[in-house]
């Protein structure tokens, strides 16, 4: 189903494969939050928000299509936009019925996905969302302004999720590995003295940490799983190579000193699938890419070109 032996044959196979889905409401995280915030009530904010990222990473739709070597999607499949019910819950609900209709960014929502969000989503995040707590928080007179539109707009930094922060992947993530920050945090979170009040703060962080490092433990290994399953049904000697390529780089994605790019790639797609760099534009992403890998690994030139083409798959335009 996929002897492309030509780099640039296998790129527009994806890409084709790509527009072939029609952008899609995903609620898949919004029930994992939501679940974990109703079984997580009184404890710390950040502790919450750990878990539930982890629970999503054990829950959400692992898939991997025809042709890819690089995998992971923000929602269960491309093109599919992952809701946030913590930031803004108000304009989902008020668009429900025609996000699928709408003549702007139109994306598909079924009707048990609907029903789904009025019954268990919206009910529990109405009055606790970031959007809710702003507007409780500004002065009326600023809020006046804000509400009218066009003159200042704080949408990007409260109903969206913010794309300007990103993780030290030079400085953390490349030379330690997942495993490594659990490591480091395992560490440090032994080492407080718990006299001091202030460290009871911090212990709440390293925690944290621990948790998201769980979670992105699992999704690697259950993406290496799901390679694992479709390599019993291979019958194409590419498709095999290829597959048990991408279960082996999906393992060690996980783990300290990351030097291969396919290993690189692997990570950085993974961790798009859940957190803000998914917002980010594409020109930004590609940019960060380059000074973030490319000016950290060595890589000989032809390498470094298929990445930067498999790259321009991971958020074309829709």
């Amino acid at each position: 189903m996929c002897q492309l032996p030509d780099l640039k044959d296998r790129i527009q196979f994806l890409k084709n494969q790509f527009f072939t889905h029609k952008p899609c409401v995903c609620i898949e995280g919004a029930l994992s939050k939501t679940r974990i915030f109703k079984e997580s009530e009184g404890e710390s904010m950040i502790i919450r928000r750990a878990k539930a990222f982890r629970e999503h990473c054990k829950t959400k739709t692992v898939t991997i299509q025809p042709c890819e070597l690089i995998v992971g999607n923000a929602g269960a499949v491309a093109r599919s936009i992952h809701v946030c019910p913590e930031l803004s819950n108000n304009w989902i609900i008020d668009e429900l019925e025609t996000m699928s209709t709408r003549p702007q960014d139109p994306y598909q929502v079924t009707e048990e996905q609907k029903k789904i969000y009025r019954k268990e989503i919206y009910p529990y995040w109405k009055g606790k969302t970031l959007r809710d707590h702003w507007n409780s928080l500004a002065p009326q007179d600023v809020f006046n302004i804000v509400s009218v539109g066009g003159v200042i707009d704080n949408d990007v930094k409260i109903e969206c999720t913010p794309g300007d922060m990103v993780p030290a992947f030079p400085q953390l993530i490349l030379p330690l590995g997942f495993i490594g920050i659990k490591e480091k945090a395992e560490k440090n979170l032994a080492a407080l003295d718990f006299n001091d009040i202030k460290n009871f703060e911090k212990a709440e962080f390293w925690r944290s940490v621990i948790i998201c490092c769980e979670g992105f433990t699992i999704l690697s290994k259950r993406y290496a799983d799901e390679a694992r399953r479709l390599l019993e049904h291979a019958d194409e000697e590419e498709r095999i190579a290829d597959l048990k390529k991408l279960r082996k780089h999906v393992t060690i994605s996980q783990k300290k000193h990351l030097k291969h790019s396919w290993k690189l790639c692997s990570l950085f797609t993974l961790f798009l699938s859940d957190f803000s760099l998914k917002e980010m534009p594409a020109d930004i992403l590609r940019d960060f890419w380059t000074n973030t890998f490319f000016h950290s690994i060595p890589m000989k030139k032809n390498k470094a070109r298929q990445m930067k083409n498999c790259l321009k798959l991971l958020k074309p335009s829709m």
